[in-house]
């Protein structure tokens, strides 16, 4: 395998697929035992009908990503997603027969629908799991489910771990090549076309070739090497895997992964990958519009207002660190005098900073400022939650963050976001001290190791709490 062979970049989405194929089911089966149970649409009496479908896609929805049916390890085994699918189709027809009772109107619809209904909502699902299936494995015989792939480690065995994946797993993995630590190859190993330079060039690799997972590769007398380098590689937004053999450096929990016949240990594993990634960027696309209409004339009063004020452009744009580290630009209400703008963030906002505009002062206190970033949200470069982006030459007491937070990289596993987990548990603000960047590095880690949707929901509903009645810190 040479750095020349072709780097997938657009694959096709096995859970995106399933999961609307089970909304279209679910649809389905709902209007053909109506057709076959009622007959003829009628106006009057299928609102009721309606309600019941409306109530039941949101209740499926709901079970279906909190029963995590459409992540990568139900997925892909058939009989544990046979078995996923029906326990969250049962809850459901449960769950609507119990909101039937509550509100007495189990006489409004005929049994024999929702018999019917449910039954062949069963099948269908059962049925489309198979075929499904067979789908997969098509996919993956042909390559099309491989993922971009490195190997770090050292020189013989990395190169022999690349030849190995390549032959044996060719069908799940794109190996890309290896990366070493610097002095680690002689000249011959430097002019493999598998050898792809130093480990320091792992995060330009994962940017330009969608590196996905990396695979280490040390033996056993190298111990405390393969400790540090794992430390650094679970900063990234990949997966880890080790080789079986020395599982005693590590400590935490783990999971085996085979590729091709061979076993693998996985230590870490990239956040918000697949389904997870695509269920929140979902969040994100229906509710960022509904916040810019309900919002346009915040935007409009605020834009007036600045433009009135002060000379200078309305809106500040900043590079902020993104996904992976890449530098994005980052949109906010102009809330300084132009001439006195820090796009590097040298020195942070203080309270009292003369920098900044009686409006600024005013859209700073109430989050006014911040409200642009929901464009940020539409191109994809952000997140409505996560942590929150950061300049490049913000310090704390002095010095720059990922100095005093050896963690501070893993926050770019994911997107920022316009609110977070930190910002809604009181570290927004000024980090003036380490404590608070410290303490804004640890809850958004949390943040990241403990994803749902509905966390997202939580933060969201605080953050409307902690901007109308919590001030401190907001200047």
């Amino acid at each position: 395998m040479s750095k020349d062979r072709k780097v997938f970049s657009h694959k096709p989405i096995p859970a995106v697929v399933l999961f609307w194929g089970d909304l279209i089911l679910f649809i389905c089966s709902n209007f053909i035992i109506w057709w076959l149970q009622i007959g003829t649409f009628d106006g009057r009496r299928g609102s009721s009908y309606l309600v019941a479908l409306m109530v039941g896609i949101l209740v499926f929805t709901f079970l279906a990503f909190s029963e995590n049916i459409y992540s990568d390890r139900v997925f892909r085994r058939r009989l544990t997603s046979i078995y996923a699918i029906i326990k969250v189709t049962i809850l459901t027809f449960g769950v609507l027969l119990f909101f039937a009772f509550l509100f007495k109107v189990t006489a409004t619809y005929s049994r024999l629908w929702a018999v019917g209904w449910a039954s062949l909502l069963l099948l269908s699902v059962i049925v489309f799991r198979l075929i499904f299936a067979k789908w997969l494995n098509h996919l993956r015989a042909h390559g099309e489910l491989a993922m971009n792939a490195v190997v770090v480690g050292d020189p013989s065995l990395a190169l022999g771990l690349c030849d190995r994946l390549c032959s044996e797993a060719k069908n799940e993995l794109n190996i890309i090549g290896f990366l070493g630590l610097a002095g680690d190859f002689t000249d011959e190993r430097n002019r493999s076309k598998m050898y792809l330079g130093n480990l320091e060039r792992l995060d330009q690799l994962i940017l330009e070739q969608d590196i996905k997972a990396v695979f280490m590769a040390f033996p056993e007398h190298q111990t405390a090497r393969a400790n540090e380098i794992s430390r650094y590689i679970s900063q990234r937004a990949v997966g880890l895997f080790y080789m079986p053999e020395n599982l005693m450096p590590f400590a935490s929990e783990m999971r085996f992964e085979k590729f091709g016949d061979r076993p693998f240990v996985q230590i870490a594993e990239a956040p918000l990958e697949n389904w997870k990634g695509r269920a929140k960027r979902g969040l994100d696309l229906c509710l960022s519009p509904i916040a810019l209409v309900i919002l346009s004339p915040v935007f409009l009063l605020t834009a007036v207002a600045i433009k009135i004020e002060s000379r200078g452009p309305i809106l500040f744009v900043q590079d902020r660190y993104g996904l992976k580290g890449e530098l994005i630009p980052v949109f906010k209400f102009r809330s300084m005098y132009h001439a006195a703008q820090d796009r590097d963030a040298n020195t942070q906002t203080v309270q009292n900073d003369d920098r900044v505009t009686q409006v600024g002062k005013f859209i700073r206190r109430t989050s006014i400022d911040e409200l642009p970033q929901l464009f940020n949200v539409l191109n994809g470069s952000m997140s409505l939650v996560g942590p929150r982006p950061h300049a490049t030459k913000t310090k704390a007491n002095g010095k720059l963050f990922p100095i005093v937070v050896e963690q501070y990289a893993s926050r770019h596993r994911v997107k920022p976001g316009v609110t977070g987990w930190a910002q809604v548990n009181g570290w927004r603000g000024e980090t003036d001290t380490e404590e608070k960047i410290l303490k804004r590095v640890e809850f958004d880690l949390y943040y990241i190791n403990n994803w749902s949707i509905y966390l997202d929901l939580f933060i969201l509903v605080k953050t409307l709490y902690v901007v109308l009645f919590e001030k401190e810190n907001s200047y």
